[in-house]
């Protein structure tokens, strides 16, 4: 049998209105940047499509 990890949505509306993203470790590199031009260089199924707009 084999147990699949269980991976919470990338975006989550919270009670208050709020919001709340789950971002993997690449994605929160580049969130955190203070660099003038980021760089987000991945592969398929990587979660760029998702994050760039948020991140702009």
């Amino acid at each position: 049998m084999v147990t699949e990890a269980k991976i919470p949505p990338f975006k989550e509306r919270l009670p208050n209105d709020g919001m709340r993203f789950n971002f993997h470790e690449g994605h929160t590199k580049a969130w955190d940047s203070t660099a003038r031009l980021v760089g987000v260089f991945a592969g398929t199924k990587s979660g760029k499509t998702v994050f760039i707009p948020h991140w702009i």
